[in-house]
């Protein structure tokens, strides 16, 4: 059975929340990560969605020119 002093004790309690101190910084981290990219993407879906508008647009005219 080991008997640790109160100074070894919270020396052990301090490095746990250091370490759960940096783990929950870096999932903040990898967080901000995510939602920067998804943002990049959203922006690049509604890019390419504007251009797929129109160019369905443009067969549009193209047919009713047509017709």
């Amino acid at each position: 059975m080991y008997i640790y002093s109160e100074a070894q004790l919270m020396q052990g309690i301090l490095a746990q929340l250091a370490r759960g101190n940096m783990m929950m910084e870096e999932m903040i981290r990898r967080q901000e990560r995510l939602e920067l990219l998804l943002g990049e993407h959203e922006a690049a879906t509604e890019e390419q969605l504007r251009r797929q508008a129109v160019e369905i647009r443009s067969r549009i005219d193209d047919l009713l020119l047509r017709v």
